[in-house]
């Protein structure tokens, strides 16, 4: 049994795991939506973590450029996206979040993403940083202006940053205009 990963831009992702990965986004997400390379190409931009088993995808998931701004300061993150083991049990997710952690050093990147409150343990075990119930302290901000918060927990990796982690310490508000990425 070989174990592999690999980092792939979401332009250059083969259609064969494209297909694989909508079809578990939407058995363990809900997502209705797919992505396909004509239609829906909005994950050109992202960065796709593939655990194989023997070449077999086993796990994935994304890092998503974004911007969030706090204190009126503006901070390029990754969001943490879509994260998924085909497979569970084996430890393959942890393989896969130890991958995005060590992208993050060796690039300098702050990771964040949401996770629902049964999730937080899994992350927790795999490297990141959980700020329980924070979050509400993120606030989206759609088109037309209308704010609003979801529920949840926040996952959180950086080598280097102080920003975030004493805005989430001390309930700043943290804005971003891409919901529930």
């Amino acid at each position: 049994m070989k174990i592999s990963t690999e980092i792939i831009i979401g332009k250059d992702i083969k259609q064969e795991d494209l297909d694989l990965i909508n079809e578990y986004r939407k058995i363990r997400l809900d997502r209705s939506s797919t992505w396909d390379h004509q239609n829906n190409n909005y994950f050109h931009d992202r960065l796709f973590f593939l655990v194989r088993i023997d070449n077999k995808l086993v796990s994935f998931g994304t890092l998503r450029p974004i911007k969030i701004y706090v204190d009126n300061g503006e901070i390029e993150i990754m969001g943490i996206q879509a994260i998924i083991s085909i497979v569970q049990g084996k430890g393959y997710g942890k393989v896969l979040m130890q991958e995005m952690i060590k992208y993050a050093n060796e690039n300098e990147l702050i990771l964040i993403g949401f996770c629902e409150y049964k999730n937080s343990e899994f992350y927790i075990k795999s490297g990141l940083k959980v700020f329980e119930g924070k979050n509400s302290n993120f606030i989206s901000v759609k088109e037309n202006g209308e704010e609003y918060t979801e529920e949840g927990d926040v996952i959180y990796h950086s080598a280097n940053d102080f920003v975030i982690k004493n805005a989430l310490a001390s309930n700043m508000k943290i804005k971003h205009f891409i919901p529930h990425w």
